[in-house]
């Protein structure tokens, strides 16, 4: 199942599920804690995360200590009495003084920890009991845990008891998340399965092993987790990146999402834009917009404005293109205006593949250019990156 919308809308369909317990099993980093947040979020639930491998012994789970009491008699006696790990007693105290609000509680990581607190975690939630205390009727549990790895294996009683969910990051929903390095957005939308690569073998277009990496070593995988960092630091770092040589560049980039064909795709596609080794090729003249007409037409800048908010992203897309290829006029006042109503990080259309061409010949309206990457705008650091300031 993709962690996308649908996959949201029957996770969130499975919390409501009186009987059974969902169970989302899948490779860590790929977002399934975020999208039970996200779920809480949206519909005001409460929410709770209890992060299962952290427990090292079942005595973890149950905090015991002795107390005493008066019998029927009037005696003195002692008793042992457990009290629940801090977070389920949050969520327990939370249920208790909203009782008609969802509290949803969540066990990460459940099969990742010792087979004793696994077989702990799985008596709590069959029983909803925890210690000396029961969980309210409107705590809701979700677990979730790996499901390949060195994980402890639940037999067919124990998987009895949930819905299970196998789950896979999705390419789309990744995007989506806030502003994405150029590089990694035009991966992701051609080659979405890159969201997840292991460092097992690669194989080659005839599916044989070009190399394999030690099971025992300590390497990084690509998921979205280890991608959103990788994300942050090129659009950080730019300038650095730009000034590394292929060895050093595939080294930085692998300790965010190790050894993977992830890995290999992005430094190809920075070292591809950043040296541009290939022949420059002839270039096409793109088409003349008609909105360029309009733009000479008139010399008032409100007049320019108001031309501007009326194009849609593909009119600004081919206009800017036109405007960097023809060096024969000066767009500086339109291009400054055009590029802060432009939505988007690349021009769409094959526009961007085109400008490449035209800034790769060295033959391009300078001044044209020097007003988008000065614009401070997602355009810019886009072109930035690529084409260098």
């Amino acid at each position: 199942m993709l962690l996308n919308a649908t996959g949201t809308k029957i996770i969130e369909s499975d919390l409501k599920n009186g009987n059974l317990i969902p169970f989302l099993l899948g490779a860590p980093g790929i977002g399934k804690s975020s999208i039970v947040k996200s779920i809480c979020e949206k519909n005001g639930w409460g929410f709770h995360e209890l992060l299962c491998n952290q427990i090292a012994m079942q005595a973890d789970l149950t905090g015991c200590r002795t107390v005493t009491y008066t019998d029927d008699k009037g005696n003195t006696q002692a008793k042992q009495v457990f009290f629940p790990h801090a977070v389920v007693k949050e969520a327990i105290e939370e249920a208790e003084e909203f009782p008609n609000k969802t509290v949803v509680l969540f066990l990460d990581e459940v099969n990742r920890t010792t087979a004793a607190v696994t077989s702990a975690l799985l008596t709590f939630i069959t029983a909803r009991k925890i210690g000396t205390e029961r969980l309210p009727e409107n705590i809701k549990l979700i677990a979730a845990g790996n499901d390949d790895g060195n994980v402890i294996s639940l037999d067919m009683a124990s998987t009895t008891r949930f819905i299970l969910r196998h789950c896979q990051p999705d390419a789309t929903v990744f995007l989506g998340l806030g502003k994405i390095h150029p590089v990694i957005e035009e991966l992701l939308k051609t080659q979405p399965n890159l969201i997840y690569q292991e460092h097992n073998a690669v194989v080659d277009e005839n599916n044989e092993e070009i190399f394999s990496e030690d099971e025992n070593d300590f390497q990084q995988i690509a998921t979205p987790r280890t991608i959103m960092g990788l994300n942050r630091a090129l659009l950080d770092n730019g300038q650095m990146v730009m000034n590394m040589g292929e060895e050093d560049l595939k080294e930085y980039v692998s300790g965010f999402t190790g050894d993977t064909l992830f890995t290999e795709a992005v430094v190809t596609s920075i070292m591809a834009n950043k040296f541009k080794l290939v022949s420059p090729s002839k270039i096409e003249a793109p088409a003349r917009p008609a909105v360029i007409d309009q733009f000479i037409n008139v010399s008032r800048l409100t007049d320019i404005q108001g031309i501007c908010a009326g194009l849609t992203d593909q009119e600004r897309s081919a206009a800017i293109l036109y405007m960097v290829y023809d060096t024969t006029a000066n767009y500086t006042d339109y291009m400054r205006e055009l590029v802060h109503t432009y939505g988007k990080n690349m021009l769409v259309d094959g526009g961007q593949q085109k400008l490449t061409t035209i800034i790769n010949s060295g033959e391009y309206n300078r001044d044209a250019y020097a007003e988008i990457v000065n614009s401070g705008t997602a355009i810019a650091e886009s072109f930035k990156m690529i084409y260098g300031a």
